[in-house]
């Protein structure tokens, strides 16, 4: 499993952060504290997370009411679709 216990908490995987932040996005524009709870994460790891994504293609910036938001790419989504694909098959089987 992905997961790992380590002082009581789940670690997350960088690959399932991202998967969180895209999928989130995929549902239309989405305002950076509105990830930023959903997916669990600090301002600062967020920020590094939204430079990456946008600079790879993955998320674009929208303007929507005069906030900023982002918005999943249909590369953003693929990458989605696969990693979900991708988790499926190292599940163990029951």
């Amino acid at each position: 499993m992905v997961w790992e216990l380590r002082g009581g908490f789940a670690r997350r995987s960088r690959f399932e952060i991202i998967a969180a932040i895209l999928s989130l996005c995929s549902g239309g524009p989405t305002q950076k504290t509105h990830i930023m709870y959903r997916c669990n994460l600090s301002s600062e790891q967020l920020q590094k997370y939204l430079e990456y994504l946008t600079r790879m293609g993955f998320l674009e910036v929208v303007w929507e009411y005069d906030k900023q938001c982002y918005r999943a790419t249909e590369a953003g989504r693929e990458f989605v679709v696969g990693f979900h694909k991708l988790k499926g098959l190292i599940r163990p089987r029951e």
